[in-house]
């Protein structure tokens, strides 16, 4: 794909019920030379039927269209003709957010929220990020996505002799591109009763955090929650990065959250799983899964080097392949497994009594 978008610019398909949100949209993307707009969609079922006949490199999808919604659009389309769309969402508080992320899991690859304002200010900044996403998002290659199935969680009984109470390990997961979609299929599979607390940094788009927790704790036998600063770890919780923070641990047991430096500076996975590697050392289970770039790779080398194990999807079940790879390349990864492995890696891992 980037040699293709060297000859030609991104092929674009813009889905969006609102005249204005449509023309605001149309008048972003292409202000990049690299990015055409080749079709504009009212409705879910128009987006499927200009999906077939134009083929474009992406489409953006607004989540409430009548006639049929970003969801049900977003199922078709990567049953079909699969194809890098980008959720549009108008709010990232509201029942939009299960929604996107029902269409996330089925196959949508990002979501970003809707630009406001006039035609000639208030949305500049977010109608960059829209332009960087969709460059990103058209590089990526997509495959047919059928209608995805729920897991099952994995049938588990403590082995003999385990200890009930505090946790003996503690499992950290960063995520990017793909990372919703990778999270709800492990949260999923593993049981209640996980016997290990469980952190997570998700690169994802400012005020869409929350959102992306609150989906996950719906679909989880777990407790799925935003950190809070102070609160104390507990096996069976799993603790999402909030918005605009760093995850930190102070000590084994208690969450230290500090705000970013900077506006630019991204929620970190190597700050989470180093400061968790530097408090439980060799008790530590760290886990890279799908995303653009090399975030994460410096603080595997951390557990690596303190004792701890560490895990990596494999490149075929990754929407992109880029995070998992560096770590493997870097020789800071103990097994590289498919995403349905994960789960059952993790419970053994979790349940080995520490001696």
């Amino acid at each position: 794909m980037p040699e293709a978008s060297a000859r030609r610019p991104i092929r674009v398909l813009v889905a969006e019920d609102s005249l204005f949100a449509r023309s605001l949209l149309v008048k972003i993307l292409e202000s990049d030379p690299q990015i055409q707009v080749v079709g504009v969609a009212r409705n879910g079922l128009e987006a499927v039927e200009l999906v077939r006949s134009l083929r474009p490199d992406v489409v953006t999808m607004d989540i409430r269209m009548p006639v049929m919604d970003g969801f049900q659009a977003t199922q078709l389309i990567m049953a079909e003709n699969p194809t890098p769309i980008l959720v549009i969402s108008a709010s990232v508080g509201s029942e939009d957010l299960k929604i996107s992320f029902n269409a996330i899991q089925a196959g949508a690859l990002d979501i970003i929220e809707k630009p406001r304002g006039n035609l000639q200010s208030g949305y500049e900044k977010l109608g960059s990020q829209i332009v960087r996403r969709v460059r990103m998002v058209a590089e990526i290659r997509v495959f047919r996505h059928i209608s995805p199935r729920l897991q099952r969680p994995i049938v588990w009984t403590p082995p003999a002799g385990s200890r009930v109470g505090a946790p003996e390990h503690v499992v950290t997961i960063g995520a990017s591109t793909g990372g919703p979609s990778a999270l709800l299929a492990i949260l999923q599979a593993v049981p209640a009763g996980f016997p290990a607390p469980i952190f997570i940094t998700q690169h994802i788009s400012e005020g869409f955090g929350r959102g992306c927790a609150e989906w996950l704790a719906r679909n989880s036998a777990l407790e799925v929650k935003v950190a809070e600063d102070g609160e104390r770890v507990r096996a069976s919780v799993v603790y999402f990065t909030p918005d605009r923070g760093l995850l930190e641990l102070r000590g084994k047991w208690e969450v230290a959250l500090r705000p970013q430096r900077a506006k630019t500076e991204r929620a970190t996975i190597d700050i989470m799983i180093a400061s968790v590697a530097e408090a439980w050392r060799e008790r530590t289970i760290a886990v890279l899964l799908t995303g653009m770039g090399n975030d994460g790779v410096e603080g595997l080398r951390r557990v690596k080097a303190l004792g701890g194990r560490t895990v990596a999807q494999d490149e075929k079940t990754s929407v992109v392949w880029g995070m998992p790879r560096a770590a493997a390349e870097a020789g800071v990864v103990d097994q590289v497994l498919a995403l349905d492995d994960i789960p059952q890696a993790l419970l053994r891992l979790a349940s080995t009594p520490v001696r």
